[in-house]
């Protein structure tokens, strides 16, 4: 069982989500770039897959909690 979230929880895990499926597309997609020998096309997806990987690595860490709460 989890803990209850709260909305805004609930929306950042959504977000979350949302960009990790559009990261493993533009993975995939490179990936298929690849098998075609079209080096530019590739290099640019997988680009936009590391920079989503990184906006949902942002959106997740806003989960985590602080500093203070932690050594309490």
């Amino acid at each position: 069982m989890t803990a209850p979230h709260s909305l805004a929880a609930d929306l950042t895990l959504d977000a979350v989500r949302e960009r990790c499926a559009l990261a493993a597309s533009y993975a995939s997609a490179a990936g298929s770039l690849a098998e075609c020998r079209d080096t530019a096309a590739m290099v640019h997806s997988l680009g936009c897959a590391a920079r989503t990987i990184m906006a949902a690595l942002e959106a997740a860490q806003s989960l985590r909690p602080s500093n203070e709460r932690r050594r309490a």
